[in-house]
């Protein structure tokens, strides 16, 4: 059985809880049927043989803490991933981050300012998402010609500011370990989880990933909307509620 995207969030932390302690009653009742709680056990407990055997494990999930997930015997972080196929999002953050780096993204953005006029979409220069959400869906729904112009012009957009991005940091190394550092430490926080777990619901399969490993290389290319670090981690730059449309989106990748 597939989470539903709705509960994902909740079967996340579930998974967490349940990698610490199986003998928990269902906290998310309202959220997690009967039937999906003894799913989400069952692959904790399956995922729990791919952890170091022996480890005293807790849950700091319900916290907001710098370091991950769970931690193993009071020193070990970890940030789980309870996924459908893939490493997950290492770290969402927005666009406009890049203002640090001397990228104005709205500078880039008059080519869909150009479709929005032609097309008579209300759209804001001052909004970081230039059309709402509502009209974004309405768009994506009903005029699937427009939205695919919209999604092309974004795309080129994208592949225009990660190139200027690439320019700059090649350039700069002093920049550019600000930037990974920022990318991999998710921004503000200090410290970072010491693995990543991934467990993939579909497959049931797990990954280990040592995040120390992609800090030792954090050479720099470029592919597209993407750099790429050390062929350990993917920053791209993406739109999440329609492309071209709204909430442009920096999203960080880790690469096994």
């Amino acid at each position: 059985m597939l989470h539903s995207k709705n509960n994902n969030q909740y079967a996340g932390k579930l998974f967490e809880q349940l990698l610490c302690d199986s003998n928990i009653e269902n906290p998310y009742p309202d959220k997690i049927s009967k039937e999906e709680f003894a799913i989400v056990k069952k692959d904790a407990i399956d995922a729990k043989n791919y952890l170091p055997s022996g480890g005293r494990y807790s849950w700091i999930g319900d916290k907001y803490n710098d370091r991950g997930d769970i931690i193993q015997d009071g020193t070990v972080y970890w940030e789980i991933k309870y996924t459908n196929g893939s490493n997950g999002t290492w770290y969402n953050t927005s666009v406009y981050i890049l203002d640090k780096y001397g990228i104005d993204y709205k500078s880039f953005l008059k080519p869909l300012y150009t479709l929005y006029e032609k097309n008579n979409i209300p759209y804001s220069k001052t909004n970081n998402s230039p059309v709402t959400v509502a009209m974004s869906k309405t768009i994506r729904h009903i005029n699937f010609e427009l939205a695919e112009q919209l999604r092309k012009t974004a795309s080129n957009i994208n592949i225009q500011v990660c190139s200027k991005l690439y320019n700059i940091l090649s350039n700069n190394t002093e920049l550019k370990n600000i930037f990974f550092n920022d990318m991999l430490l998710k921004r503000t926080k200090r410290n970072i989880a010491d693995f990543l777990f991934v467990y993939d619901y579909k497959k049931h399969t797990a990954k280990i990933i040592n995040i120390y490993d992609i800090i030792v290389n954090n050479s720099i290319r470029i592919n597209g909307q993407s750099l790429i670090f050390g062929d350990k981690i993917r920053i791209t730059l993406s739109w999440q509620n329609g492309a071209g449309l709204n909430n442009p989106t920096i999203r960080v990748f880790l690469i096994d």
